[in-house]
């Protein structure tokens, strides 16, 4: 019994509902070991008749489609129902020999998948529902950027992952400043994660809480000058003071010399209120 794998190349989003998605290992570190192997282990040792896996990613990391999308996984019983099973080759003894290939390419298959459930998408270790298992055997909440509640934070912009972050955007928002939260997360909706060729682009979270940076700097602006107007509308004389004395110094040479002149003529007086002499 053989089957012929693809090389992942995009996600097609299944018709069936779709709530979580597992991260696995195969828990097997031989090299000579791979998608083929654990499709003999799942289809003819376990009678499965298909691999439990949408996705397995080799140590190479190359990704490689396993059961159809459409499908509901082997893999986690009895959480199968709703979820998308992901697989990285290693972890034997659950020691993390996972490579930065593998963790590349599942960081590509989870924004593309991310982006495709609008950033709802909750994200699992096969150990948060198998109790005393090590699988996936490495640190994925840090590695693959998953918040502990289970939100991909290298993906879309979502409100919920903003706030997680600490984004200062949606402490805006939580002051009413939706304005300036909208502006933010729709700008940032179109960020990119892609690792696997040259170094990351900045996700959509990262671009988000630059512009969050800016737009709190913007609005701290725009405040300081609604106050400095609030404060020169009561003391409008203080202003004019201050205007008249800074138009005095620019111009003071031209004053010098205009009222030399006009005590020249005459047309000045002296303290006491008598004329000036020519």
């Amino acid at each position: 019994m053989s089957k012929k794998f693809q090389v992942y190349e995009e996600f097609v989003k299944p018709q069936r509902k779709v709530h979580t998605a597992f991260i696995h290992c195969s828990a097997n570190s031989n090299p000579k070991w791979g998608v083929e192997e654990c499709y003999h282990l799942h289809a003819v040792t376990n009678g499965w008749g298909d691999i439990g896996y949408h996705v397995f990613v080799e140590r190479d990391g190359t990704g490689y489609l396993g059961r159809d999308w459409e499908k509901v996984p082997y893999a986690q019983a009895p959480f199968n129902t709703g979820s998308i099973a992901i697989c990285l080759d290693g972890g034997q003894y659950g020691k993390d020999d996972f490579t930065d290939e593998q963790i590349a390419f599942v960081q590509r298959i989870m924004h593309d998948i991310d982006r495709a459930y609008d950033g709802k998408l909750k994200w699992k270790g096969h150990r948060e529902v198998k109790p005393g298992r090590a699988c996936p055997a490495f640190d994925y909440h840090t590695r693959l950027h998953i918040s502990k509640t289970g939100n991909y934070l290298g993906g879309v912009a979502t409100k919920k992952k903003l706030r997680e972050a600490g984004s200062e955007t949606i402490k805006a928002a939580d002051r009413n400043d939706d304005v300036a939260t909208g502006c933010a997360v729709l700008a940032a909706a179109g960020g990119g994660n892609a690792v696997v060729n040259g170094p990351p682009e900045p996700s959509a979270l990262e671009k988000a809480t630059s512009l969050a940076a800016d737009a709190t700097a913007w609005k701290q602006t725009m405040n300081t000058g609604a106050e400095l107007l609030s404060w020169a509308s009561v003391n409008w004389w203080l202003v004019l003071a201050a205007f008249a004395a800074v138009l005095i110094y620019k111009n003071r040479k031209l004053i010098r010399a205009r009222l030399n002149d006009e005590t020249k003529i005459g047309r000045l007086f002296q303290w006491d209120g008598s004329p000036q002499s020519a």
